[in-house]
């Protein structure tokens, strides 16, 4: 009886001897679960690194549109006066230069003349200012007197030959018109013509009404200039401030001649562009006023055979964009060709399409291409500004901060990398301000706070270095071996 509550003692203990390693064993494998997942893993850090580097840089703003030419050119003239030559054709071919037509430039000619005497009178003037007084400079300042003198008689009488002409001109013409046939089947077309000779001669007289009493006062004024000039030399009265006038006034008569020689050309009318005269509106003989001819209509108009971009602008990038900017073109037609060419005009005024507002533009070809048809599809890069030699970085390596913009700068620059490296070892870094220029968003220009060659970083990586399969799989193992040992321990006493 004893006996039998000793062996159900031993039972018992057995029984919860095996219970109570079975929850250890569940307790260890929990905790070993829980600190496998939220073990930290080991990390390592790495660097991408650049040099700073010299080379070029263009900001570009990029746009498309179609290919179309410079079309028509209305060809006026730029001074009034009778049209004394016509050197073309209508339908004849031209290039940049031609002569279309010639104004007579008597009138003009005639200034320019009375503008070299002038000069001339105030360069003598000025010279003999600046030589010693003498009798012989009284004798010059004498004779420059009696020479302005004879020039204001010889301009009178030139004066008086030309108004004589242009009368007697007047009068004749009106002696053909007076004599006209009106029953002359002719009559309306000699009566037209006579009457266009006859503004046109009227223009002559009163243009020489205004100009000869003008001309003369400019005459005497350098005689009076003279005279005051003579009693001055024989008086030794040149001081510094007269002698800067004179100065002056000499500067200011050749500035004048120079202007009225530079207007020689606007008598020549020219060819602006290569192209086709599809009209000609004018002839030998007619006058002509500035901006038009005699029907208030173009004096030619030209055709050209140039091509160019007509291409949008948005809104926004409008004030960056101005004529003479250069382009590359490229044409989806021609995956081959590439052009250049040059901002030629951009609308003052936008056009507002469904909320966007953009302006249009004309690029103008810098050579042309054959194969370059009208209403090709076109793309064009704009080169907004460029700079070359200077110093560059990725512009992802720039930090900006509310007080500048920023680097980070490797301070050994003894390792041997390549313009952009990872460098996988510890390194010395500090922050420098800088400052940039222009960016064509890839690149930006480093206009001071580092040099040429040295070493920045990109980016900072940081890997994980994560060991937990070798070590999951051995202690996996560990634990499904203590366990087995466990239960096999358990069994066996459950057994005895």
């Amino acid at each position: 009886m004893k006996e039998n509550k000793i062996k159900r003692g031993f039972t018992s203990i057995r029984k919860h001897k095996l219970t109570a390693l079975v929850i250890l064993v569940a307790i260890l494998a929990a905790g070993y679960f829980i600190w496998y997942e939220f073990k930290p893993n080991s990390s390592q850090v790495s660097y991408q690194v650049e040099k700073v580097n010299q080379g070029d840089i263009e900001t570009i703003i990029s746009t498309a549109g179609q290919v179309g030419d410079s079309g028509q050119i209305d060809i006026t003239a730029e001074v009034s006066g009778e049209v004394i030559k016509v050197s073309i054709l209508e339908g004849q071919e031209v290039v940049v230069g031609d002569l279309i037509a010639q104004i007579d430039s008597s009138d003009l000619e005639s200034s320019i003349y009375q503008a070299q005497i002038s000069l001339e009178s105030a360069q003598l003037n000025l010279e003999e200012m600046k030589e010693p007084v003498d009798e012989n400079d009284v004798t010059k300042a004498e004779n420059a007197v009696v020479s302005s003198q004879n020039n204001l008689a010889e301009l009178i009488l030139q004066q008086e030959h030309q108004m004589e002409a242009a009368l007697e001109e007047k009068e004749g013409i009106e002696d053909d018109i007076a004599d006209l046939d009106e029953e002359a089947s002719d009559y309306d077309t000699k009566y037209d013509t006579y009457q266009s000779q006859l503004k046109s001669v009227e223009r002559k007289i009163e243009e020489y009404e205004l100009s000869h009493p003008n001309a003369i006062e400019e005459l005497g004024a350098i005689i009076a200039e003279k005279e005051v000039n003579l009693v001055d030399v024989k008086m030794g009265n040149v001081d510094e401030n007269d002698l800067r006038l004179q100065e002056l006034n000499v500067a200011e008569k050749q500035s004048k001649l120079d202007d009225l020689i530079a207007d020689r050309s606007l008598y020549n009318i020219t060819a602006p562009k290569n192209g086709v005269i599809a009209e000609l509106n004018v002839s030998e003989g007619e006058n002509v006023s500035s901006g038009s001819s005699n029907n208030s209509t173009a004096l030619a108009v030209l055709i050209t055979y140039i091509k160019n971009a007509e291409v949008t602008i948005n809104e926004v990038d409008v004030p960056n964009i101005e004529a003479g900017q250069k382009t590359v073109l490229t044409f989806d037609a021609f995956e081959d060709v590439e052009l250049t060419g040059t901002v030629e005009k951009i609308d003052l005024i936008g056009t507002n399409e469904q909320g966007v507002v953009y302006n249009n533009a004309v690029i103008a070809f810098d050579t042309q291409d054959s194969r370059i048809r009208n209403g090709m599809s076109v793309s064009v890069d704009i080169i907004t500004e460029s700079k070359k030699d200077i110093l560059l970085l990725s512009s992802s390596a720039i930090q900006s901060q509310s007080n500048g913009d920023y680097v980070e700068l490797v301070m050994s620059n003894d390792m041997e990398i390549n313009n952009s490296s990872i460098i996988e070892q510890a390194i010395q870094t500090k922050f420098v301000k800088i400052e940039t220029g222009i960016t064509d968003d890839i690149y930006i220009e480093i206009v001071s706070g580092v040099n040429q060659g040295d070493v920045v970083v990109l980016k900072t990586i940081t890997s994980e270095i994560d060991n937990s399969d070798d070590a999951s799989s051995e202690n996996d193992d560990m634990s499904d071996k203590s366990m087995m040992q466990m239960f096999n321990t358990g069994g066996k006493g459950q057994a005895r």
